[in-house]
């Protein structure tokens, strides 16, 4: 398997038996109870209905799901396909990237955005469109076409590029919602020895002040700090388990390989 991840966004919360999976050519859900009701203390994985093999060259990288377990896949080639969660068989929209594997990838909990990371920039995917009939709707449930906003970058400035050695970018993560109503307001990601912090407020407000890989919107606006040694992972706490924390501030917890730190 290439990536596994929960059912929807609040997966990690509860007591779940079941989790999508994903290899190169492959999307599947598996299901660890035994069919006996016996636990076990390596517990016997079963593949359920509903898995697809796709042809070759699909190479598929990374996934994600929202709240309502629609599921986002990156690939290799830059791609970003889009899937209602209910049938897995055929994406119902695909994103062409602009060349740059997707090595992560994060969807916001109403699934109106899309996170793509990528070694030089994040780009991040607004997933809602008006149809040819002036409705409101979503490219995980309908196909976008060409009706949907180009996507915004997130990059480092020249200098800090230098300053991270070139380093790529990895794991952009949204913050942590699980409960409708609440919105994500930060974008975190890694980078050497370096944790990268943009407001996604900022960024869904992006405008031509900045442009990039032929005029796409391009935020260089965030928070840097560097720790000692390779920053492993930056991902955010969800709100239960930071409970002195204001969600507009949100903690981010920066693991690296001997410690962890919490950044509020």
């Amino acid at each position: 398997m290439k990536d596994i991840v929960h059912d929807d966004k609040a997966g990690q919360l509860d007591d779940r038996s079941t989790f999508l999976g994903l290899d190169n050519n492959r999307l599947c859900k598996w299901d660890l109870r035994d069919p006996n009701g016996v636990v076990n203390t390596t517990p016997v994985v079963q593949y359920c209905p509903g898995g697809k093999d796709y042809s070759r060259g699909t190479n598929f990288q990374c996934m994600a799901t929202s709240g309502d377990g629609f599921v986002a896949v990156g690939s290799k080639d830059g791609k970003v396909r889009l899937y209602d969660g209910k049938k897995m068989t055929q994406a119902k929209t695909a994103i062409p990237g602009l060349g740059a594997p997707i090595t992560a990838i994060d969807v916001t909990h109403d699934g109106k955005w899309v996170l793509a990371t990528t070694d030089k920039y994040l780009m991040v995917v607004k997933t809602t469109y008006e149809d040819d009939k002036g409705r409101d709707a979503n490219g995980f449930t309908s196909r976008m076409g060409g009706r949907g906003a180009v996507p915004r970058l997130l990059r480092l400035r020249p200098e800090d590029t230098i300053r991270t050695d070139g380093r790529p970018l990895s794991k952009g993560k949204f913050t942590w919602i699980t409960e409708k109503g609440m919105s994500e307001r930060w974008v975190a990601a890694s980078c050497g020895n370096f944790s990268v912090v943009w407001n996604f407020t900022k960024v869904k407000n992006c405008g031509a002040e900045s442009l990039s890989f032929g005029g796409l919107p391009t935020s260089m606006d965030y928070i840097i700090n560097s720790k000692d040694e390779d920053v492993v992972d930056s991902a955010f706490l969800h709100p239960k388990y930071a409970k002195n924390v204001a969600l507009e501030q949100a903690a981010l917890v920066v693991a690296t390989p001997h410690r962890l730190f919490n950044m509020n």
